[in-house]
């Protein structure tokens, strides 16, 4: 579906955030989650692979992972599908997804409390 009206996207994003009153996990959480492992699993990728020896940070910070026992679970979740993912995995997304939408809730509603103020005073 796409919405032309700026007014319109906004009612149909506040309706879908706020309006959605369920505790059960929405397709909205799932993708905005699945979003948040790839952009994660992409940073790690990058950061892994700027490993050195020239002693500036990042080599120390690639030094500290190399000795890290978790960092072979880090290496999996990176190059696993958040689809693939265990549920407990799956949840720490879940939760910056979550994060990003209370965030995204506040926004909305500040913009629709100026609207309505907008016309309040016409």
């Amino acid at each position: 579906m796409i919405i032309k009206c700026l007014d319109c996207q906004l009612a149909f994003a506040y309706n879908a955030i706020v309006g959605h009153k369920c505790n059960e996990k929405t397709d909205l959480v799932e993708t905005i989650a699945d979003f948040i492992h790839d952009q994660w699993s992409h940073c790690m990728k990058y950061m892994f692979s700027q490993g050195g020896h020239t002693g500036e940070p990042r080599d120390r910070f690639y030094e500290w992972c190399v000795r890290n026992p978790t960092i072979k679970r880090w290496e999996r979740q990176m190059n696993t599908p958040y689809s693939e993912l265990s549920e407990k995995e799956k949840d720490s997304d879940r939760e910056w997804a979550i994060k990003l939408l209370k965030l995204i809730q506040k926004d909305l509603n500040n913009i629709r409390d100026e609207k309505i103020s907008e016309l309040l005073d016409l």
